[in-house]
């Protein structure tokens, strides 16, 4: 069977497993990498080998753990095929190395008031999603996907307002966006006419905090945010399972990877033994 023809029946697979559309075109992506790849030498050939993925493995130059991930990847789809004989490759030749456990990078105090004051220099659109991504520990997609018509159903639950994010793995969960970010929400949206809250999609706000972060004496991604809201709830004594449902992280691990202690947390751990 042609690599096109199988994938498109895993895809079929992926979509009513839940998977969204953004993770089925990177799994394509990656298979069609390997297929092209596995094509160089012959433009008729229609399979692939363990030998071939082992090339392509070894000709990527990726980081560890991204190389990790795109062989999971490719292992995933082999071993789909094999389940359903439209390949005979046995998946378990194909190594796949454990990723390394790398310690998430928050904000610290003096960090979050750098970027809060070099945001007053930037449109009402962008600070709005700077804003909403720090209170609310949002991923960029689901902070651009807030709508106008999620903003004016939010429910005020105590001093924060509740609306529904559709996240990661195509799952809903509950966001909090503190009353004061909800106001300058508000205010944001007689601004433009577009659907989303912002009025920024995914694309424009990546592109505005590359501009963003330049001058900054620390690195800046949009995850920053992210990484900051789950480590300020962690260093309060939020529970790491309400960090987690908060998050929308489906496995507790990932929760554990953004929780920081400095060796003065530490230390101060050990003195509620009392010696």
């Amino acid at each position: 069977m042609k690599i096109e023809t199988a994938f498109f029946r895993y895809a079929d697979y992926m979509a009513k497993k839940g998977s969204s559309q953004i993770t089925i075109n990177k799994y394509r992506n990656q298979i069609m990498k390997l297929f092209i790849f596995a094509r160089k030498n012959n433009s008729a050939r229609t399979e692939i080998t363990i030998r071939d993925i082992d090339m392509y493995i070894k000709a990527q130059k990726r980081s560890h753990n991204t190389m990790c991930t795109e062989i999971a990847q490719i292992k995933s789809f082999i071993k789909f095929c094999n389940a359903y004989n439209y390949v005979q490759l046995n998946h378990a030749q194909i190594f796949c190395p454990r990723k390394e456990v790398i310690e998430k990078k928050a904000l610290n105090s003096t960090q979050i008031q750098k970027v809060l004051n070099k945001l007053e220099n930037y449109d009402m659109k962008f600070r709005t999603g700077i804003l909403l991504l720090l209170s609310t520990g949002t991923r960029i997609s689901e902070c651009c996907n807030i709508t106008k018509k999620d903003i004016a159903e939010a429910i005020l639950i105590g001093q924060n307002y509740k609306i529904k994010i559709f996240g990661k793995g195509r799952k809903w969960r509950n966001a909090f966006i503190p009353a004061p970010i909800y106001k300058i929400v508000q205010q944001t949206l007689k601004i433009h006419t577009e659907s989303n809250a912002i009025g920024l999609n995914k694309d424009q706000m990546e592109r505005k905090i590359r501009i963003f972060r330049k001058g900054l004496n620390f690195d800046l991604v949009a995850h920053t945010f992210r990484h900051t809201y789950c480590t300020n709830l962690a260093k309060l004594g939020t529970s790491i399972y309400k960090i987690q449902k908060l998050a929308g992280h489906s496995n507790i691990n990932t929760t554990a990877r953004y929780i920081h202690s400095d060796d003065l947390e530490l230390s101060e751990a050990v003195n509620i033994l009392g010696f």
